[in-house]
């Protein structure tokens, strides 16, 4: 099995690139998180790597961290789940987010993945809900979330009340409060 991959790009798509390992040429499937990580044409990554074997051959999914790729095993073990779902999701949310919505149940904001419906979000929470990590206390994520708002041109006191506006902060993710905080402008 190809555990990781370290070369440089030869070719690259958004979800798509080829890696020349001393003159062999990979193609890896990748969530678009890891991909603008990557850089451009001719830049030197390495890849976590997870090989898949099915009917059509042998596919290489390709991540910027050990985690994204745990959290890919993870989701691709779920009934129905497979690597484009997985990548897609990973390409819309961080693999912290990920199980963090898994343990808190959020199936709402898991459907909203393109090709994730509410069957398969309320599968991905009920089958991996005991898989992955508990999260004791949800990361209060309001500090990060100011600083954001701040170096975004917002002010202290401007970012300070459009978070207090915001309902359930503590049960909300990163990416969830800055996109609330940013709508509730006056």
């Amino acid at each position: 099995m190809i555990s990781s991959l370290r070369g440089k790009i030869i070719e690259k798509g958004p979800t798509i690139s080829v890696i020349d390992c001393q003159g062999l040429g990979f193609l890896v499937h990748t969530p678009l998180s890891t991909s603008q990580k990557m850089g451009e044409k001719g830049v030197e990554v390495n890849l976590y790597i997870e090989t898949i074997f099915n009917r059509d051959g042998i596919a290489l999914y390709g991540f910027a961290t050990p985690e994204e790729r745990e959290v890919f095993n993870i989701l691709t073990q779920v009934p129905g789940v497979g690597p484009k779902a997985a990548l897609n999701l990973l390409s819309r949310l961080e693999a912290k987010e990920i199980k963090s919505m898994i343990t808190l149940g959020k199936v709402e904001t898991l459907q909203t993945i393109p090709g994730i419906g509410r069957k398969k979000a309320e599968m991905i929470v009920f089958k991996l809900k005991e898989t992955v990590e508990k999260v004791e206390e949800p990361p209060d994520t309001t500090g990060d979330a100011l600083k954001a708002l701040i170096s975004l041109g917002v002010s202290r006191k401007e970012a300070n009340e459009r978070l207090k506006r915001i309902a359930n902060l503590k049960e909300l993710t990163l990416t969830e409060i800055l996109q609330k905080a940013l709508s509730n402008a006056k």
